[in-house]
């Protein structure tokens, strides 16, 4: 099992639905898994849910909200869908 962090971002209802038929198009593996979102901690595998959930607290104990805005965008590849594409095949 895979353990992540991810942040669910404010969205209004037209930015949300430009963004799901991006995905629809573009990332059809977690499409319906997942809305959209920012990885905060990228997949970990490997390791128990208490030990991940330690390290992420720990790690976040002073981090402090913060504000931002998005510009512009980039495609990148997902090291995370390809390893489990893997795996999944192998299965």
């Amino acid at each position: 099992m895979a353990y992540l962090v991810l942040a669910y971002p404010e969205l209004t209802s037209e930015n949300f639905d430009r963004i799901q038929s991006y995905r629809k198009d573009n990332d059809d593996l977690f499409f319906n898994i997942v809305n959209p979102h920012f990885t905060i901690v990228f997949p970990v595998f490997d390791i128990s849910e208490e030990e991940f959930t330690g390290e992420v607290k720990n790690k976040s104990a002073n981090s402090v909200k913060f504000d931002f805005v998005i510009r512009c965008a980039t495609i990148n590849k997902d090291a995370f869908k390809i390893k489990m594409i893997t795996k999944w095949n192998s299965d």
